[in-house]
């Protein structure tokens, strides 16, 4: 076993591109290292420089985002027998602390398994992914901008909102990780045209006033009193109406206009993910507009272009696979648990 210094995980990353798709995940971390974004990782071999298993892993425990909230562990191996050897090793992983070991490829499951067994350590599958990658320009089967919308790095203050729809959000963890994705890795977000914006607001306020016929008018009777309400007729009812009407929608609408509606970040190890469209928005093409204008920035900077699929949503699938992403049929990578989350201090 053996931690690699600053100078082999550059080499590292030249080695690790001979072995796509299988290496991704560890190859984007260690192209994030190599390139000075701030991380919290160490890289480990079984071998150097002839390695057959590496592994990224928390550099110190606990570290207040989802990456050190999950003890992620990011796992390339060329075969079971070299991962079971350094998953074995003394030093490599705390086996009595949770751990999420992403990456894993299917064909080496076992070794995890019969390590894990060998200290009565529970394990469990919790998902299976597809490797989705795109090597170059020629192979982008490049989509134009959806009419109607303005796409745009996200900025700091987006954060919330894409933490509020991530699957694997919704806590304070989640969105220090969400934070770190937008200030240090390239993002794009989909914002509505002006033209846009006032019509999305004329059906807001239709919607609103829908609502408010069918509700009890119950505030009315807060600014008119009965005596009033006789002398007047209610008239002042619509002017109350009009005034909750353009409350309420100033609080939904958080004041909107910027505001995304849908988006597309880099986690730390490079993938493309946290793709999201606001229900409202979408069959729009804004998700294809997202993944095709990232992905031309992307390969121009250098950085690979790859992106997790789980299996069974075929509907992100189907939309990585027509602009030119292709996956390899006998490659799944895995994210595999070791102990459960009560463990995981």
């Amino acid at each position: 076993m053996r931690v690699l210094s600053p100078g082999e995980i550059m080499e590292a990353e030249a080695m690790l591109k001979l072995h796509f798709p299988e290496s991704l995940k560890v190859y984007g971390c260690v192209f994030n290292i190599n390139r000075g974004k701030p991380h919290n990782l160490e890289v480990i071999v079984d071998s150097w420089p002839d390695f057959a298993a590496m592994l990224c892993r928390p550099k110190t425990k606990g570290a207040d985002d989802r990456e050190g909230d999950f003890n992620i562990h990011s796992i390339y191996s060329r075969d079971a027998h070299s991962l079971r050897t350094l998953l074995d090793t003394p030093g490599v992983m705390d086996w009595g602390a949770y751990a999420l070991l992403a990456g894993v490829d299917r064909n080496h499951v076992g070794a995890v398994e019969c390590v894990a067994k060998q200290r009565g350590v529970h394990t469990h599958t919790q998902a299976i992914m597809r490797v989705l990658s795109l090597y170059s320009a020629t192979q982008l089967q490049a989509h134009d901008s959806a009419p109607g919308c303005r796409v745009q790095p996200l900025r700091p203050e987006h954060a919330p909102l894409i933490n509020s729809t991530w699957k694997y959000g919704g806590d304070a963890h989640s969105l220090n990780s969400v934070r770190s994705y937008i200030a240090h890795h390239p993002s794009l977000c989909v914002t509505l045209e002006e033209e846009e914006e006032e019509e999305e607001d004329e059906e807001e306020r239709e919607d609103e006033e829908e609502e408010e016929e069918e509700e009890v008018d119950e505030e009315e009777e807060e600014e008119v009193s009965e005596s009033t309400a006789k002398s007047r007729g209610l008239s002042q009812a619509p002017v109350a109406r009009k005034r909750r009407m353009k409350r309420r929608m100033r609080k939904r609408r958080g004041d909107r206009s910027g505001a995304p509606v849908a988006w597309l970040l880099l986690y730390q190890h490079c993938a493309l993910g946290l793709l999201y469209t606001m229900p409202r928005y979408r069959r729009r093409g804004y998700a294809r507009t997202l993944v095709s204008r990232l992905s031309q920035q992307l390969l121009g900077k250098g950085y690979p272009v790859y992106c997790f699929v789980e299996e069974g949503n075929d509907a992100s699938w189907r939309l990585f696979r027509s602009l030119g992403f292709r996956d390899k049929d006998s490659y799944r990578a895995v994210w595999f648990e070791v102990n459960s989350r009560d463990h995981k201090h």
